[in-house]
């Protein structure tokens, strides 16, 4: 399963926002149910290289990677405080997440061009 591949932004941005809207808040709710799942494999491991993937606490990368699909879709439903909230317990679990420079950085641009 593909969580984003950008169509999300793009609906955004093409002016389709009831489109956007809906495909946000569908990975809001994945990201919310997921996080609730235990794992015994990780499938997102196919793009990342195998000492990331395979040889950590599988339970923790699971709840990052829900957490960041929380943050993109509170950053497309322009919900600031859900964002930064995930993204400081996100920051707290995992200090060196290697998506850190992306999220601070980028995402105050996306806010201030989208919203």
């Amino acid at each position: 399963m593909i969580i984003s591949s950008g169509k999300e932004w793009r609906c955004d941005c093409w002016g389709e926002q009831q489109t956007a809207q809906q495909l946000f808040s569908e990975m809001k709710q994945w990201a919310q149910e997921m996080a609730k799942t235990s794992i015994e494999a990780d499938f997102f491991a196919v793009s990342q290289p195998d000492l990331l993937s395979l040889y950590g606490d599988l339970q923790q990368q699971h709840k990052e990677k829900c957490l960041m699909v929380a943050m993109l879709a509170s950053a497309g439903l322009g919900e600031v405080a859900h964002y930064e909230s995930a993204r400081a317990e996100l920051t707290a679990i995992n200090p060196a997440w290697p998506k850190a420079a992306l999220f601070t950085t980028v995402m105050p641009f996306i806010f201030n061009r989208v919203h």
